[in-house]
Formats: structure tokens, sequence, C-alpha cells
């Protein structure tokens, strides 16, 4: 069927035509279905069947779509707009290509054409204020490569009064683990972050250039992305700047670990105070070495600049804070239960007044309602976190026994046979005791190796026979 598909002379086929090609070759619609599912992941065909207006369409070359979304990135006009377009003009372009030689496409194919840029984080609608609707896009692609004049108004030398800096590195590495670029990186982030867009509700508010971009996520926090070399640099101000933080730092490390085949991404954080070189924020930490270091005990790390030899405590750098919080940012039940009682209630008033729904209803608020909401939505996902923990449901406690009883006279053993007995943690009782005398229930044998035992050993308590 991939070869029927591949070898035929149409660049692409309603969806409905290649069902019934599929019947043809004895494939019902549930496994053609699958079949196209599995060919797009696979990159063979393009079929978005979840997508409303891309459906009914199945592009048998994507060599084809290229070919039609060229035309826009090396047209003249959209890139003196810096990369702005009315679907008009693109409807133009594919109908009447600027070279020579070149077939337009049916009429019928350019909100589709559209639809696939935005589906490849190629572009996305941008709206204007006071106005509802647009059918202007931005091509990403296509920004200015300095950055705009207005940054310097919209991102001060020092955070505002309460608000925290945090900074974490994304480090691009090939498999060698030498530096290395994601080549369009930037373009794809304008794209998918443009919900936190400063021109989210009107365009001529946004700041983004080639190598960087600013976002606003209302009371959680005002970000910077940019990259330094190759580097991408992520700096947060908030009242509390983690969540922001550890969200776009996880959407670039994906975005680069699954459109980069090849490149990984470290995460890394500079340095606090006090510094040996009186220079804090030079030098890089590998988050997951310094992870590994405090599992082992380690409480601090020396620095691996040449001529600074100064220790860094593991545990300021992963918060990346020169300090600890103080006291004033924590919540206790009572505070929560005032802010929850009294404050949010003043918040919704004065929300109530505005009835758009961008960050111009909160910049009305004050810098401490900000940071009130700012420290309720942690605290409320902190609670969600540890509500839906896997493990909450299940079993934690444990218990598990040789089934040799001459195991511990084998000082030399390799691998052995335990027997695992779940407990109720409720009851602290095991659970063939819950289940009537049945001992099959929560009872399981398994091999273990010496190597998965001494792993496990800090974690174990040896308890005497009687209680086992």
């Amino acid at each position: 069927m991939r070869e029927t598909l591949q070898t035929s002379k149409e660049a692409y086929l309603p969806y409905n035509n290649v069902i019934a090609i599929c019947a043809k070759e004895g494939i019902d619609e549930e496994q053609a279905e699958l079949f196209l599912r599995i060919s797009h992941i696979l990159g063979h065909f393009i079929h978005y069947h979840n997508d409303s207006t891309l459906r009914n369409i199945v592009i048998l070359k994507p060599d084809w779509l290229a070919k039609a979304i060229s035309f826009v990135l090396d047209d003249e006009t959209t890139r003196k707009r810096n990369g702005l377009v009315e679907f008009e003009h693109l409807s133009q372009l594919w109908s009447h290509p600027p070279f020579a030689g070149e077939e337009g496409y049916p009429s019928e194919l350019h909100p589709i054409f559209l639809r696939l840029m935005e589906r490849f984080d190629l572009s996305y609608k941008v709206v204007f204020e006071r106005s509802e609707t647009s059918n202007t896009s931005l091509i990403a692609q296509l920004v200015p490569d300095t950055r705009p004049e207005k940054f310097a108004t919209n991102w001060g030398e020092q955070p505002e009064a309460g608000d925290r800096q945090q900074v974490q590195i994304c480090r691009i590495v090939d498999g060698r683990g030498q530096f290395a670029v994601a080549e369009g990186l930037f373009y794809q982030l304008i794209v998918r972050l443009h919900k936190y867009s400063l021109g989210r509700a009107n365009y001529n508010d946004s700041i983004h250039w080639q190598r960087g971009l600013m976002l606003d996520n209302d009371y959680n926090g005002r970000a910077l992305l940019e990259y330094v070399g190759t580097d991408v640099k992520i700096t947060v101000r908030a009242a509390y700047p983690e969540r922001f933080l550890s969200y776009l730092t996880e959407e670039i490390k994906w975005l680069v670990e699954n459109f980069w085949e090849g490149l990984r991404c470290n995460v890394m954080v500079p340095c606090i105070a006090p510094c040996g070189m009186n220079a804090p924020g030079n030098a890089l930490f590998d988050v997951q070495k310094l992870i590994k270091n405090k599992k082992r005990n380690n409480h601090e790390v020396q620095c691996h600049i040449s001529g600074c030899d100064e220790f860094q405590n593991i545990d300021q750098l992963l918060n990346n804070a020169s300090i600890a919080q103080p006291p004033s940012q924590e919540i206790g039940i009572e505070q929560f239960r005032y802010i929850v009682k009294d404050e949010l209630n003043v918040i919704r008033q004065d929300l109530n007044k505005y009835d758009r729904l961008d960050q111009a209803r909160f910049e009305v608020l004050s810098h401490q309602q900000r940071s009130i909401l700012s420290q309720v939505d942690q605290q409320f996902a902190e609670m969600m976190q540890m509500l839906t923990d896997e493990a909450k449901d299940g079993p934690r406690l444990f218990s598990f026994k040789p089934i040799d009883r001459k195991f511990f006279d084998l000082p030399q053993w390799t691998s052995a046979k335990f027997q695992l007995t779940l407990w109720c943690e409720h009851s602290r009782k095991p659970l063939p005791a819950l289940n009537h005398g049945d001992n099959k229930k929560g009872v399981y044998e398994l091999d273990l190796s010496r190597e998965w035992f001494i792993k496990a050993a800090p974690y174990l308590k040896l308890l005497p026979e009687s209680l086992a």
C-alpha cells in the first residue's frame, strides 16, 4: 500500500480516496487509519486526522508542500514586513507563484497550506488592538535579526521590588558532547510560545528577534530567552519564578531532543555569590550532575573555572538563588486561608471591572496583589502534584526475604530468588493478613541481582526473623 501511494503521480489525495485504495488492498478503515498514523510519524506521508481543516487530505509528496512554503519564505513583500502577511497575499502567491515555470495551486488548498504552516510551527495568526479577528499571520522565520528598541523599556537592569530573578541555561550538544546549534529553534519558540507573547492582545507590543524573545505569563512572571553563543539562556523574574522557568526549560529541552536528531539539551545553572573571581554567573553547573552529587550526600561542589577555587552550595545552585527564600514568601495554612478569604476577594472585584482576558487585566493590579496570585498559584500546583502522585493510591511499604534460608551464608552470591510482600500503609499489616489468609494476594517472587541489592541497601532495614 505504501509503495502504491509513493509511486502515485498525485502530490496529494482526499482522505476518502486513500481509504478506498486501502480497501482494494484488503485493508479495512480502522487498519487504514492506523497505517496513515504510523506513516505520518515515520515521515512517509502527512495526515492530521484530528485536525478539522486537515483531516480530509493526505499529502503523498512532502517536497510538493515544501515548495509551496518556499514561495512565502522567498517573497520580498513579506520579508520587508518582517514576516507579517495577510491571507489574501498568501493566496495570491500560491495561485501565481513568483518563479517562472512554476504552476499555481488550487484555491481550495490555500487554507490547508496555512494550517499546515501553523502545525509545523512556521507561523501563527496575530491580532491587533481592538480587532476581534485577523487574517494576518506572522512567518516566524522572517522576524528581524536585531533586538527591538522597545526591549529596554520592558526589561530593566534589575527585577522590580519584590521579584526574584532565576536563570537556567540550555546547553545544546551533539552525541560527542560538542557544542551544537539547533537551526531554527527560536523560530519555533516564537510560534509555540506566542500565547505568552507581550503582543498576544496587540501584535505591536511583541518583542522578538531571530536570537531572542520576551514572554509574559501575567502574575507568574516575565521571561527573556536569548542565545548566548550556542546556549539558550532563560531568565525569569517574578515573585515565584520557579514554575514559569521550569516550563520554559522543559519546552526547549523537549524541542531540541525531539526535532533535531542526535542533539541533546543539558540544563545548566550559573554560579552564585560568593565567587572566588568576584564574577558570579560565569561558571555553569550541569543540573543532573548536581543532583547526583546531592544524592551522594555532597552539599558543595567546587568551581571548575581556572583561578576560582570557591565551593558552591548545591541546594542554592539548584534553587538558583543567592539566599534562601525569606519567611515572608512562605504561606502557612492560616495565612493561606486569609489570602483566599480576604485578599482574593478584593482582587476578584478589581478584575471584574475589566472584561478582556489578556495581560491588561493583571496590569491594573498592584505588585503585591500580583505577588499573592503567584503565591497561590505556586501552592496550588504543589498541592495538585501531591494529589496526582502515582504512588498515592498504592502501597509503598514492602518487605522481602530470600526463598533460600541459607542465603545469608552465601557471601559470593550473584543472583537469588526473593519473596516480596506488599503492606497496607494505613493498618501497617501485610496484604495476606488483610485478605482472609490468602497468602497469594500481595505476594510475589522475583529474581534479584547482587548489583540491585547493593544499590538498594541504603533504603532497606534488616528485621529479626520473628518480625519478617
